[in-house]
């Protein structure tokens, strides 16, 4: 009977299952952040269609950190601002952190921009990841609209 799922009364899985299906999901956390960075790449493009942005990605050597970078000319015409979305995975914690630096032409250092931390979690029915942080619980395509489109844009979607 190894490897049977039991269901309780009302049809449901049990606990014990659904703990089982949790930590087997937690266990590999690559197909999560895969669909995350399909998911900002389908976002940027939306954006840069949509709104004439010219937001670009990329992912670092270590596949840990998905930055998220755009250039702008502040009012003034002379200054330029530069700010980048970074998307850090922390596989240990299992946690996702993202932050904005910014980086005005005139001061040239870049500004830390606060963390927002989400961790990384099963949903309800233990099936997918899902994160949690400040902002709410989403799916990696929330996840990525909401950190792009609202954070670094300052779009404001819907609920």
């Amino acid at each position: 009977m190894w490897g049977a799922t039991l269901y309780d009364m009302d049809g449901d899985r049990t606990k014990l299952d659904m703990k089982i299906a949790r930590d087997q999901l937690m266990k590999d956390l690559e197909p999560l952040w895969d669909k995350l960075f399909g998911a900002v790449q389908i976002a940027v493009t939306k954006v840069n269609e949509a709104y004439g942005h010219r937001l670009v990605w990329n992912l670092n050597d270590q596949n840990s950190v998905i930055r998220i970078s755009r250039s702008r000319t502040l009012p003034d015409q002379f200054t330029s601002m530069e700010e980048t979305l970074e998307i850090r995975i922390d596989r240990r914690e299992r946690k996702l952190v993202a932050r904005i630096d910014s980086k005005n032409s005139r001061q040239g250092v870049a500004e830390p921009g606060k963390a927002r931390a989400y961790q990384i979690a099963a949903n309800q029915d233990a099936t997918t990841l899902e994160l949690a942080g400040p902002g709410g619980r989403f799916c990696t395509v929330e996840f990525a609209e909401y950190e792009i489109a609202e954070q670094l844009l300052k779009l404001k979607l819907e609920s």
